[in-house]
């Protein structure tokens, strides 16, 4: 569990244009240690206009990493893991978000 060996990269959000209250995030971990580390969780907080946040929502590994994943392998040193998410918000007015990952 080595935090600091894990960079948030290419970050995005998008309205899915075919299911309203739906936004679709995705990104890449990249461990830029030398050893396997942990998968983190990912901490996802969606803002309002002026950066507040509206809603926030700690994501386990299961949850973001696609279905067949061996968790306990964790991430390979020098490698890059995809993240895709749909996240409901509710009717809630989004216009920005924050991530984090943490364990």
């Amino acid at each position: 569990q080595n935090i600091e060996f894990i960079v948030i990269d290419d970050s995005d959000m998008q309205e899915d244009a075919e299911h309203p209250g739906l936004v679709r995030f995705a990104s890449t971990l990249i461990n830029n240690g030398t050893h396997v580390v942990a998968y983190p969780n990912l901490e996802l907080t969606l803002t309002d206009v002026e950066d507040k946040p509206v809603l926030r929502r700690i994501f386990k590994a299961n949850e973001y990493l696609p279905a067949g994943t061996n968790i306990a392998d964790g991430i390979q040193a020098g490698t890059e893991t995809r993240i895709k998410l749909a996240v409901t918000t509710n009717d809630v007015a989004v216009a920005g978000y924050r991530v984090f990952v943490t364990y």
